[in-house]
């Protein structure tokens, strides 16, 4: 989590499965989609970064999360 600010981790524990962004980085080279359970960490990230690995929430109960699309034109 280099390059990012902690905002929160809703929902306590949960399974998840975290996806390989990118294969052909050295760090991430060979390393599959694999599966967790623990807390998930909700973070802002500088969008400079190169982001190796992503995991996506599910449906929360929390008012402040939200489902949101972003357009870039």
């Amino acid at each position: 989590m280099v390059g990012g600010q902690w905002v929160s981790h809703p929902g306590g524990y949960n399974d998840y499965e975290v996806n390989i962004a990118s294969h052909e980085d050295p760090i991430t080279a060979g390393l599959n989609d694999f599966s967790m359970h623990t807390e998930q960490y909700y973070m802002h990230v500088d969008p400079s970064n190169e982001v190796l690995a992503t995991t996506t929430f599910g449906i929360s109960t929390n008012q402040w999360h939200r489902l949101v699309s972003v357009s870039v034109d």
